[in-house]
Parts: C-alpha cells; structure tokens; sequence
C-alpha cells in the first residue's frame, strides 16, 4: 500500500494496478502453499490435492494472514516457511514480488539474526513476518488503514518471543519518526505509483542505516514507470545492484546501498 503526497480526509492511497493473469499468486516450492487468512484457516496437511478449485472461499472482509511455524528456520529453499498457505481476500494478495522476496531470503540464506530490520507497504505483513520468524527484530508499516490486518497476521505466525511490532508509515510525512539506522529496509511491490517516488526515495534514505541494505522485489511494469526509478532515480542515491530476475513472473529484486557510509 503506497501513500500519496498530500493531505486530504479522503484515502491518501490507490490501489496497486488490476491484477492480470501473470499476477495472480503461484504456488511456490512444489506443492499448494497457501497463506491462511485468520477467518478462513484450514490446519496444515488438510485439503491437499484439492487444486485451486478447491479451495475454501475466503469469508467477505477477511484479511489475509500467514500461519506459520512456531519460530524456527526449517525451511526449504524455494518454498515458504514450513505450513503456510496463501488465500487471497477480495482487498490483498500475497503478491509474486512477495512470495519471491521470502524465497531469495531462504535461498540466499540471508541472515536476519539480531538484524533491525523494517518492511515498508506491508500489506500482508508476510516478509516481515519471515524476518521475524528468522531471528529479526522487525518493525512492519504500512498506512493506518492496514494496520489491523497485519497486527492479526503478526499474532497468528510470530510466537511469544518473537519481535515484530506494527506501526504506521506515511512516505515523505513520518519517516523521521523512525530512526534511521536500519540494518535491512524490505519492500515487496511499493514501486508503481510515480507520484510517491520522491517520497519512497526520501524514506530510504532516512531509514537506511549507515551500513544497511535494501531489498526491493518489483514487477517490472513499463506504464508504472518501475523501470525508470530503478534504473535513473534509485541509483543517484545508492549502489544498485540486480539481485535475482524472475523472467517467469518478470520480477525483480534489487540490493542497494547508500553510496557512502553514512556518519554513525
């Protein structure tokens, strides 16, 4: 969810662009994984084989959640956490750009491990909930209206222990409410919207701490202008690098880093 400038009594935020057929969630690590929303939960091993047409309806309204593992990093490389399930709601989906940033974590075996670590435009609050679950000290934002449907992801995945907090982030508004010395700054699908650019990139900056590192997975839509602030905008800030390309999904995930240490 992006905000965009200025202030009004209406939404501040729109919509990510209509999802087309090449959008749509896929089931990752070789079998259904589907992220159980918190009204239409099925327990792990249940339905299987049922295909996408079987699935169970979510209920009008439901947010969509995960329901995960009790804390530990037994994961498979290329799936999700070990029992999740994605169910998409009529308001969010767990987004390829999502799905594909969790699996490059494992992947990679990035290490989150005591990290401070902050997600921006949750949405779902899913990798923020992975960096969690992986040892992560994690704050996930998003804009007030969202919040409560990441707050009840959060309590359904990340045990007693586990450090995520939920707080609100407008771009370009708050950012300097947060301090500014992020070790990981992660974002799944926030890149689509030109107007919120400048603002997006002003957070960055902030929240980026002097040695951190971003994570932005983005489909790469020519008519979002995604393309251009990857490629002319981002990089004036940062070292950009191309971390991983999903020609399947025509995804991609970046890595940057501010350009010169920042003064601790």
């Amino acid at each position: 969810m992006i905000p965009s400038p200025g202030f009004s009594s209406e939404p501040t935020w729109r919509p990510r662009p209509e999802a087309h057929d090449d959008d749509a969630p896929r089931h990752v690590g070789g079998g259904p994984r589907l992220l159980k929303t918190q009204e239409c939960v099925r327990p792990a091993g249940r339905g299987r084989g049922r295909g996408r047409g079987g699935r169970a309806p979510p209920r009008r309204g439901s947010p969509v959640g995960c329901q995960g593992p009790t804390g530990h990093r037994a994961a498979s490389v290329g799936a999700l956490p070990r029992g999740l399930r994605c169910c998409p709601s009529r308001r969010h989906l767990c987004t390829p750009q999502a799905l594909s940033l969790c699996n490059y974590f494992e992947s990679q075996n990035v290490d989150f491990r005591g990290k401070k670590v902050i997600e921006l435009g949750a949405g779902t609050g899913i990798v923020g909930i992975l960096a969690a679950l992986q040892g992560g000290d994690v704050t996930i934002t998003d804009l007030p209206l969202a919040l409560e449907q990441i707050q009840g992801n959060v309590q359904a995945n990340v045990p007693a222990g586990g450090r995520a907090q939920v707080r609100a982030l407008s771009w370009g508004i708050d950012q300097h409410v947060f301090p500014g010395d992020y070790d990981l700054v992660l974002g799944a699908d926030i890149v689509y919207l030109e107007p919120t650019f400048p603002l997006l990139l002003g957070t960055l900056q902030h929240l980026c701490g002097p040695h951190g590192t971003i994570y932005l997975a983005s489909k790469m839509r020519e008519e979002h202008g995604t393309e251009s602030f990857f490629q002319h905008l981002l990089p004036q800030h940062f070292q950009l690098e191309l971390a991983q390309r999903d020609e399947d999904e025509n995804v991609n995930i970046y890595r940057a880093r501010h350009r010169e240490p920042r003064p601790a």
